[in-house]
């Protein structure tokens, strides 16, 4: 009995110490007042490709918990997409070496820089952060946004082609908005980023969000409303316009045209068949080239929407899927017909499509801030490459509400845009497609009434309403996600009820 009470004292003493030893070495030094003054703060980086920053740029807070904890406590996108995360992952460091997650590095010696390598589900990755007190102020601000109730207020005027008006002075019920506002703030709706309204020669309604309504008001609404927003697939419609001005300008004779006259260098890929597709059937869609992207995971090959940011030419890529039905009669959709579609244009235009979005519809609508990414081999992302400022995504409905019209200015042709949103395919009983933008039947006051919009993965979406002289815009950082059904919910549940005038129209 005493060799076994010796045995247990010996052995509750050995884990005891182990534990004591354990707990020394991963002691978080969040109690260390010099690991606070090196890691707490803003750094700013991500994932490094060849040894340079990715374009999906971050900011992580390093911040103190009240258990006296260092954590990763909040990360907000520098880039396009614009979403914030709050987050409490606690860091682990001792003798500069990091570890959070899947990540380990070290710590610079001058203290500055933080590299890192990410161990995932079998997939190796590189980070780097460097730090950047200049955002600590801002990331303060942009937190103590979460207390604020939400009031409405008037959009802000700015020198920029929009008019701002108060929705007390519309036929709008402000109480009905104010509610559809709180819903989001409360997280109803996702991950919504803003949501604009523009009625009847106003901008009425500007409200900018982050982190499933989270955090919003004044101050996030100031660097939002300045920020460009990725817009997926609503990148889509606004190259059709741009379709349609070089049609006008006569780059391009007609829609009828086959697309292999304005791909001359890759005549070897295409058929006697293939050169039957012409600009329409890239347009709507109906190239009849073989393609999967959806229900596809991103890593396989078989998916060819990932393809293109792996392969060494995107052109050459499509241009050279099987076809699987004949040019013009099947709708499919795809990311590769309005690729090569940008391929086309800049080849007829000879210039590349953002000088020439810039030239004839950017600068004469006063749109002065916007991102196009391009794929690895330099090709535009014309199929959902784009980014704009909300408000500039209202002037691109507002030249659709006014057939093209903007100031006196016909920025593009009213039959261009008549020929554009006319359903040539139908989805369903109340949807159809025209040139990359759809048309929706609604019942408004018993009446049939038809809107036209663009949506975008992720939430974008933007939606012109002829008779109300109504637009929508919306951004969002729901991603994979279809957005159309949700917001044609939404808009009939919400918006459209809060028009109280029966004569809006």
């Amino acid at each position: 009995m005493k060799t076994i009470k010796k045995m247990y004292r010996v052995s509750l003493f050995v884990l005891l110490s182990s534990i004591y030893i354990l707990y020394s070495c991963n002691e978080n030094p969040s109690n260390d007042p010099k690991m606070i003054e090196k890691i707490e703060g803003c750094w700013v980086g991500g994932l490094l490709q060849n040894s340079t920053l990715t374009k999906d740029i971050e900011i992580r807070l390093f911040s103190l918990n009240p258990d006296s904890t260092l954590a990763i406590t909040m990360i907000y996108e520098l880039g396009p997409r614009s979403r914030v995360w709050e987050f409490n992952t606690k860091i682990s460091y001792r003798d500069n070496k990091l570890s959070w997650l899947a990540h380990q590095g070290y710590l610079s010696e001058n203290g500055d820089t933080m590299y890192l390598e990410k161990s995932w589900k079998g997939e190796e990755s590189k980070w780097m952060f460097y730090r950047n007190r200049s955002y600590d102020e801002f990331i303060n601000k942009f937190k103590s946004c979460q207390t604020e109730e939400y009031t409405y207020s008037v959009p802000k005027s700015l020198d920029d082609n929009l008019i701002c008006g108060d929705i007390n002075d519309t036929d709008i019920d402000k109480e009905m908005v104010i509610q559809f506002i709180k819903d989001i703030k409360n997280g109803v709706h996702g991950d919504i980023h803003s949501v604009l309204i523009y009625r009847k020669g106003k901008l009425v309604m500007e409200e900018y969000f982050a982190m499933n309504g989270k955090f919003s008001g004044s101050f996030v609404n100031d660097v939002f409303r300045s920020k460009t927003h990725h817009l997926a697939s609503t990148t889509k419609g606004i190259f059709s316009i741009l379709c349609g001005i070089a049609i006008d300008q006569g780059f391009i004779p007609d829609v009828n045209e086959p697309i292999f006259k304005y791909l001359s260098y890759y005549n070897n890929s295409f058929s006697s068949e293939k050169n039957e597709i012409s600009i329409k059937d890239l347009l709507t869609m109906r190239s009849g080239l073989e393609w999967k992207q959806f229900g596809i995971s991103w890593k396989s090959e078989r998916n060819d929407a990932a393809q293109l940011y792996r392969c060494d030419d995107v052109v050459k890529y499509i241009i050279e899927r099987p076809l699987k039905t004949k040019p013009g009669e099947v709708f499919n959709y795809t990311n590769g017909d309005p690729t090569l579609m940008g391929v086309v244009l800049k080849n007829a235009c000879e210039m590349e499509v953002d000088k020439f979005a810039d030239q004839t519809l950017f600068h004469p609508l006063g749109i002065t801030n916007y991102l196009w990414t391009r794929y690895p081999d330099y090709t535009l992302e014309t199929d959902g490459g784009l980014a704009l400022r909300s408000r500039d995504l209202i002037k691109i409905g507002k030249l659709m509400l006014y057939n093209g019209r903007i100031k006196g200015n016909q920025i593009i042709s009213m039959k261009y845009i008549k020929e554009s949103i006319q359903p040539i395919i139908k989805l369903s009983n109340q949807r159809g497609y025209g040139y990359y933008w759809n048309e929706m039947k609604f019942e408004f006051r018993n009446q049939t009434e038809k809107a036209i919009f663009v949506p975008g993965d992720g939430g974008q979406f933007l939606a012109v309403f002829p008779s109300l002289e109504m637009v929508i815009g919306f951004t969002a950082g729901n991603y994979n996600t279809d957005p159309t059904d949700t917001y044609w919910d939404l808009i009939t549940d919400q918006i459209l009820p809060a028009i109280k005038s029966s004569n809006s129209y």
